[in-house]
């Protein structure tokens, strides 16, 4: 494994879609603090629960607070599609077949990719976090709070579980089709929430099929959302994480990591699948 580790990462730092991607969202993140800058007066405390301020009162915010939306926004569709792209050609023009040599390649294959996603979704998450130290001392109102670092460190790594998710799923149509565009096309739709969110409409929609014929009368299943105050497993679908805690600055708990550790291990487990049962 040490060695296709080894052969992915070198091949990480060579890509120029990475680095493409990398300064994509340092741009985009710093982009967004730096539109905020310009609007705050110092009235209005920016979604944090601390109010309203004295006029001339320097904000003082986390980077995840100030970089929330933006790496909600960027780092999951970015990452999702590098990972169409990376690995495509490894299954395109059987870019693997030269280190299929033991009997546990695809195993390790899995295990280093996997790794890998991780990897890129951790240097995606930290430069949307490096932007807000970029921009804030061009506004005197704007400052970064650190007192709480192990705040931030929950945040990317529940933004590196959310990314796994979805990257381990696009990998595992990319190993079973070979084909770039639908590669794509899966992390596009991954990416941006849009399976979480038909998958949230089809039990609403069974949910309106059971109450319609009397079944479940009595029981109170709340309201399914992904994006405002998610109840039921919408909270825990990653599009839930993402832009009901993550965009917000919030600090993940343990009964968000947990269920988004179970599908990252679940989607895992499909990758691993296709890979397995893939001619190479």
């Amino acid at each position: 494994m040490l060695n296709l580790l080894h052969a992915q990462f070198y091949r990480l730092v060579r890509s120029v879609t990475f680095w493409g991607f990398l300064g994509v969202t340092l741009f985009v993140s710093g982009l967004g603090v730096w539109s905020f800058g310009m609007s705050y007066d110092s009235a209005v405390a920016y979604d944090t629960g601390v109010g309203f301020l004295l006029p001339g009162t320097t904000l003082w915010l986390r980077p995840e607070d100030y970089a929330g939306q933006m790496a909600a926004m960027f780092v999951p569709l970015l990452s999702s599609l590098f990972v169409a792209r990376f690995f495509v050609d490894d299954f395109s023009a059987g870019g693997s077949r030269i280190l299929d040599a033991g009997p546990r390649f695809r195993r390790d294959y899995v295990l280093s990719s996997l790794v890998l996603i991780a990897v890129v979704a951790a240097c995606l998450s930290v430069a949307s976090l490096a932007a807000p130290l970029l921009v804030t001392p061009f506004f005197p109102l704007l400052d970064v709070q650190w007192g709480n670092f192990g705040c931030t460190v929950r945040w990317v790594l529940q933004m590196v579980l959310a990314v796994l998710i979805y990257g381990a799923l696009t990998l595992a149509v990319t190993a079973a089709t070979g084909r770039l565009g639908l590669s794509v096309l899966v992390a596009f739709l991954l990416g941006i929430g849009l399976v979480d969110s038909w998958m949230v409409d089809a039990v609403e929609a069974v949910r309106g099929v059971l109450f319609g014929v009397g079944v479940g009368d009595g029981f109170s299943w709340g309201q399914l959302t992904l994006y405002q105050d998610p109840q039921g497993f919408a909270w825990w679908l990653p599009s839930g994480q993402v832009w009901g805690v993550l965009a917000h600055g919030y600090t993940p708990t343990v009964l968000g990591i947990v269920p988004l550790a179970a599908l990252a291990a679940i989607a895992g487990l499909l990758c691993w699948l296709a890979i397995r049962r893939k001619r190479i």
